[in-house]
């Protein structure tokens, strides 16, 4: 899946499949499953108490609940924005110079944004539309 965000001003392009796994592990030296997993369960955790009004959940609430995750470092969502975005532009520079592009870098807004494309790389369509649907306010 793709995604463009606007970054600074900027058009970004983002992309997540299958070798986003293998450029972060090349790039980074380690395992986004030892990042995303933990990521999941307190996720997980912090979303049951929306899950008591389920008419009442949105989106950002998710995000929001991502907010609370204290096992993941900062270094670890920018990683895995940079994967994201080397997938989609093999031209991008290393991290470092890459991020020095932007004078504004908004890492939690940015990840809320690509949560679109990531969570369904990372499951199957099926379990992906029953996110969505927990998710996705009820119309009435």
């Amino acid at each position: 899946m793709e995604k463009t965000i606007q970054i600074d001003g900027k058009p970004v392009k983002f992309k997540t499949g299958a070798s986003f796994a293998r450029i972060f592990k090349s790039q980074f030296g380690y395992d986004i499953l030892t990042v995303i997993m933990p990521v999941i369960s307190e996720t997980l955790q912090n979303i049951d108490s929306m899950l008591e009004d389920m008419n009442n959940i949105k989106p950002s609430d998710v995000g929001n609940a991502l907010e609370g995750v204290y096992s993941l470092e900062l270094i670890d969502i920018q990683n895995m924005i940079w994967s994201m975005a080397k997938l989609a532009d093999k031209d991008i520079p290393e991290p470092i110079l890459w991020e020095e592009q932007f004078d504004e870098f908004p890492v939690f807004d940015i990840m809320k944004e690509l949560l679109e494309i990531l969570i369904p790389s990372l499951v199957t369509k099926k379990k992906y539309l029953m996110i969505k649907n927990m998710t996705t306010p009820k119309q009435k």
